[in-house]
């Protein structure tokens, strides 16, 4: 998938003219988005975000700056290219502060955006791997809790801490599809319902922990007052009459002790 990109300049003849000065195919991005100022960006950033904002740094309402501190404190992932004109120390220091990527000089050439382009992405590829790294260590501390925990609570709550899962209590969900297909498709369809699983559960705290071909484990966090099963009721029925297989969904009572990760899982 290329990486998305939104253009920011109160002129509107920048962005036409950024589009059509470097190869975006090529460094792969495309332009989705383009905005009239700050205000503008922020409100399609809402609905949309990039992967790369590139804005100009002096617009009215909200400039570059202000923008760029914005989106540091709502949507950090974001990689941010600032176009300035004025190559001032004081305006450097600020970007730096707001997490800037890189900053281009207006009016701009082919090789330097090309070259801030290629750092973000290279930033964005580094940040992918992280968080697949996290997510892996993620999942192996809860599969170990669920299948076969032999640590102290201590030690639990600082791995905890330190692979940032914050599970103030949890229900242990055990998802399992019924099909009758090859053990690729069963793999595939399993995916499909880990996607299903996510997407009802979107804004909560949730965990997938692997289990075998077609059953999974998912660890879900919810705030007081909101039932587990009504999330996994929507889930059942976005797969129902629309997929080739049955997902049933086994849900633990809840539970706020770490170490009772395997009994949840058994009630699940």
């Amino acid at each position: 998938m290329p990486y998305t990109v939104m253009l920011v300049d109160n002129e509107a003849i920048i962005p036409r003219g950024l589009m059509c000065l470097i190869d975006w195919k090529a460094h792969n991005c495309c332009v989705r988005a383009i905005a009239n100022d700050g205000v503008d960006a922020v409100h399609q950033i809402q609905e949309s975000p990039p992967d790369i904002l590139i804005t100009d740094i002096r617009m009215p309402e909200m400039d570059g700056l202000q923008l760029c501190g914005w989106v540091r404190e709502h949507y950090p992932g974001i990689q941010m290219i600032l176009l300035t004109g004025f190559p001032d120390f004081e305006y450097a220091q600020q970007a730096i502060q707001c997490g800037v990527t890189d900053f281009v000089l207006k009016p701009t050439t082919e090789e330097a955006l090309s070259a801030a382009v290629d750092k973000a992405c290279q930033r964005l590829q580094k940040e992918s791997r992280v968080q697949k790294s996290l997510l892996l260590e993620q999942q192996a501390l809860l599969g170990e809790l669920i299948f076969q925990s032999r640590h102290s609570l201590l030690y639990i709550l600082n791995k905890l801490n330190d692979l940032h899962i914050v599970l103030p209590s949890y229900y242990v969900l055990s998802l399992e599809v019924v099909f009758r297909g090859t053990l690729e498709e069963c793999t595939a369809m399993l995916q499909q319902a880990q996607e299903v699983i996510l997407s009802c559960c979107e804004g909560h705290t949730v965990f997938l922990v692997p289990k075998s071909d077609t059953c999974c484990y998912a660890v879900l966090s919810l705030p007081e007052g909101i039932d587990p099963a009504e999330l996994c009721i929507s889930a059942v029925e976005a797969v129902e009459g629309k997929t080739d297989f049955l997902l049933t969904i086994g849900i633990s009572r809840l539970h706020k002790n770490p170490l009772n990760m395997q009994k949840a899982a058994r009630g699940g």
